[in-house]
């Protein structure tokens, strides 16, 4: 009978957090996640007393600190999970996390707050005025929200443990919220968790767990570690991790995909390389004609040149999307700067008929210095070696991109000079064996 009660319990639970998740942003948190959250956190601990998860949803993370001997308080602003978790019910308190008071009083917060990327952002600005992070802005991500709030809740040498996009810990654009976590935390570890952990082919979203602590001397070194599966998780044997200093960014990977040949050899800013980003239109201005100006989307440029019967698509000339300054020229490089599948492609224009206009999804390098050619580069940007170079260093959650200062981040060896002319030989006999020609004598560039 028991055994029944909680099916039917399980299947309702579902069932109400698919919704829930659809309202409110959240996910589902995975039992084992959760457990070894609360477990690793609590080792950073003297005390274990009393522990919060200010957006408690289904619970997973109050059933954990149960079982580590803390004494659970959960926030969740939605009611109605009362009616399904008896086991812990007594520990969830309907309210809105972000307003819980007092502060300073939890030794451990732990939890995954709703993430914004899907649902929108905070833009009260009574909310919003009572963060840091909220202050002066229009909106913020709530997640972003929670992360202070996490911070703020908990006591002097308290410890906090939560997931969150991977976005904070890799994006340029956030690098205040990262300011802000040095400043009020010393980092212990963050471990980048795999695809798909939440609530498998519902989300795809890379997140990060953030363990820190509310302690005055900071810690030099950081451990970063990249998990693989929840099994990993359950048996805390770690395949890929590494105790290193941080640097601007937290994000695993960036750290233990680092490669050791690269040191001390020059980037592409040490170059005289002009990159900059394609431009064109969205929405109803986003107009294509059946003939014109060839439009270089990602789908056209490959590892063998650039191939337009893969999107037959025009700019006219004169109309709102003839970007002038998205032209792309004979000898330009074309770079696919995002998305899982194609980010990191790239190919040189090198005729008239491979003119065209650049999506925004591209940037176009224009090559002058004349140790390396944009021919050396194509070939040298598509080795496996800087491919994995570029994933390293790609931002984002859902999408990811390389931004310009990135790529010209990117090391890159310096060829022999006599060997220049042989790379755009070989290159232009690639693409006209592509195209089913007989290479003889490559066009002048």
């Amino acid at each position: 009978m028991q055994e029944t009660k909680m099916n039917w319990i399980s299947k309702q639970a579902i069932l109400h957090f698919n919704r829930k998740e659809k309202v409110y942003g959240q996910f589902w948190t995975p039992q084992e996640a959760a457990d070894f959250i609360v477990s690793f956190a609590s080792k950073q601990l003297k005390d274990k007393r009393i522990a919060c998860d200010p957006a408690c949803g289904d619970g997973v993370f109050l059933r954990s600190l149960k079982n580590e001997g803390f004494k659970p308080y959960g926030v969740d602003i939605d009611g109605s999970i009362l009616n399904f978790f008896d086991d812990i019910k007594e520990y969830i308190h309907i309210d809105d996390g972000l307003r819980l008071r007092p502060e300073r009083m939890f030794d451990l917060v732990v939890g995954n707050p709703p993430f914004s990327s899907k649902y929108g952002r905070v833009k009260d600005p009574t909310t919003l005025n009572k963060f840091e992070l909220g202050k002066g802005r229009k909106s913020q991500a709530i997640e972003i929200l929670f992360l202070e709030k996490f911070i703020r809740l908990c006591k002097p040498e308290g410890v906090i443990g939560i997931i969150l996009p991977q976005g904070i810990f890799s994006s340029i654009q956030l690098s205040y919220v990262r300011d802000y976590i040095k400043e009020h935390l010393s980092i212990i570890a963050i471990f980048s968790l795999p695809r798909n952990i939440f609530r498998k082919g519902k989300t795809t979203s890379k997140t990060c767990v953030l363990i820190g602590k509310k302690e005055k001397v900071r810690r030099e070194k950081v451990l970063f570690v990249a998990v693989k599966n929840l099994e990993e998780l359950r048996s805390r044997n770690f395949k890929k991790s590494i105790l290193t200093y941080p640097d601007e960014f937290l994000y695993p990977e960036f750290y233990l995909d680092k490669n050791p040949l690269f040191e001390g050899l020059p980037r592409l800013k040490d170059f005289d390389i002009e990159i900059q980003q394609g431009r064109t239109k969205y929405g109803k201005e986003r107009k294509f004609s059946k003939e014109g100006i060839p439009f270089i989307s990602a789908k056209v440029v490959t590892s063998l040149g650039i191939d337009f019967s893969k999107d037959k698509r025009f700019v006219r000339p004169g109309s709102s999307m003839d970007y002038k300054n998205a032209h792309v020229e004979i000898g330009n490089l074309v770079f696919v700067r995002v998305g899982v599948g194609c980010i990191g492609r790239a190919a040189v224009i090198t005729s008239e008929n491979e003119k065209g206009i650049a999506d925004d999804w591209i940037y176009i390098l224009k090559v002058k210095d004349k140790r390396i050619s944009p021919f050396y580069l194509a070939f040298w940007l598509q080795t496996p070696i800087i491919q994995k170079e570029i994933k390293r260093l790609a931002r984002g959650v859902g999408t990811v991109t390389i931004p310009i200062s990135l790529l010209k981040e990117i090391s890159l060896s310096l060829p022999d000079q006599n060997k220049l002319l042989w790379f755009k030989k070989m290159y232009l006999k690639m693409i006209n064996e592509k195209k089913g020609e007989i290479w003889k004598k490559p066009p002048k560039i």
